[in-house]
Parts: structure tokens; sequence; C-alpha cells
């Protein structure tokens, strides 16, 4: 439309093979599948849930072992996803992360209209979390709201912590997908079956009605006749 020429679009794209992929690998374990979810899409479902943060405009850091998932949502929508690798030694992460989100918010200023951040959410595991909560800080100047990922696995887990460090970002994702039947359908996005435009309504009845119509009339005409022949033969 005029004067919307510099809007932005989120957008995301499955091929169709990776999807049959699924589809084949579901199938073998005797399930089908249902929906198709992305995985920052649903890191920040479970940020929104986990940190009670609603419609606030807010920065959620999701950090794995060698990765960190940063993802900004401005009026309970997603509006940049980016993914970028760490350090893997930890005295480095810190520093590493807070570049990446100094990027990440400047990338994200056009998005933002000049909002600002209202906050900031670092989800990782309770050991992490220490090492890196000041850097999350200091780069977007909020403080910190903190999710444990460990909390999602079950008490009493030898590993609970090492799944936490090394998966965290799919642990977050497997929370938030776990939503999906009860989400507000404006924020789910569903790859296997994606929004689209209704198909256009087929104007088969209609040309069979009129058919039918022309019929009827073509009938009605021909009984007409005979009935008005008759009436003459009669006479």
């Amino acid at each position: 439309s005029d004067g919307q020429e510099m809007q932005t679009a989120l957008v995301g794209a499955l091929a169709p093979e990776h999807l049959k992929r699924m589809e084949a690998a579901c199938t073998r374990c005797g399930l089908q599948l249902a929906q198709v979810a992305l995985r920052p899409i649903e890191i920040a479902r479970h940020a929104v849930h986990a940190a009670s943060i609603g419609n606030q405009t807010a920065l959620m850091v999701c950090v794995s072992e060698g990765t960190a998932d940063l993802i900004i949502a401005q009026g309970g929508r997603v509006i940049m996803v980016r993914n970028t690798n760490l350090p893997t030694e930890g005295e480095h992460i810190a520093g590493a992360l807070s570049g990446e989100i100094r990027r990440s918010l400047l990338a994200a200023s056009s998005q933002l209209g000049g909002t600002s951040i209202e906050n900031a959410v670092l989800m990782c595991s309770a050991d992490l979390a220490p090492q890196i909560e000041q850097a999350v800080a200091d780069a977007t100047g909020m403080p910190v709201t903190i999710v444990d990922l460990s909390t999602v696995l079950r008490a009493g887990l030898d590993t609970r912590t090492t799944l936490a460090d090394q998966q965290g970002n799919r642990l977050a994702g497997i929370c938030g997908a776990a939503a999906l039947t009860t989400a507000d359908k404006s924020t789910t996005l569903d790859f296997k079956n994606p929004k689209k435009a209704p198909p256009k309504k087929s104007k088969t009845p209609t040309y069979i009605m009129l058919g039918v119509a022309a019929t009827v009339m073509i009938a009605c005409g021909v009984g007409y006749w005979i009935y008005l022949n008759n009436s003459l033969d009669t006479e």
C-alpha cells in the first residue's frame, strides 16, 4: 500500500523434501506428524509464559553449549530471530554474547520503531546463568529474568543440568510447542499446515443450477407446446 513500502516481514520456509523426511521418521515410529513448529518461535512462546512478560517488548536469549538463540518479541509477537555460535570456553562466552546482543538490538531498531526493550529474559541452566547474566544486563540496560531450563526436566534426574547445558534451546522449543494446542491461533505458525488464502470458490454448483434451470424451462416450453397442440387437435 502507498506509504507502507518500508514494512518488513518475518519469513520462514520449509522445503517439501524436509517435511517428507519428518513425516517418514514419524511413520516409522508409528506416529502421525500433526504440526511442524519453528524452534525460535516456540522458545519465545515458552519464555513469554515462564517469565510472565505478557505483551512487553522483550529480548529473549536462550543459551546452550556453543550456540545462542536471540529473539525479540513485541506485543506478544516475534519480530526478529537470530541464531549465533558462541565460544565453548566459559571465560569467553559472556563477551561474545554481549556483542551478539548489541548487534541484535541494532538490527531490530527499525522493527522496534523507537520502542526500547522493557524486559530481558535469559534461558539457560542454573550453572551457566551466573557467568552470563551480567553481560545480558549490561548489553540491554535492563534487569534480567532468568528461566532455568533444567526445571522442565523431571526432578531427581541426574543429567538435568547437563541436558540443559547441551540441549537447552531444544528443551525450550519443546516446551513452547507443547502449548500449541491451546495457543492463540494468531501466534501459531504451522509449517505442515501453513495459513493460505482461501481457495477460490468453485463455479461448478452455479453452472449446474443454471443447467437445471435451463432444462426445466425447456421442459416447460415443450410441455406447453404439446398441450397447446393437443388442445387444437381436440378442438
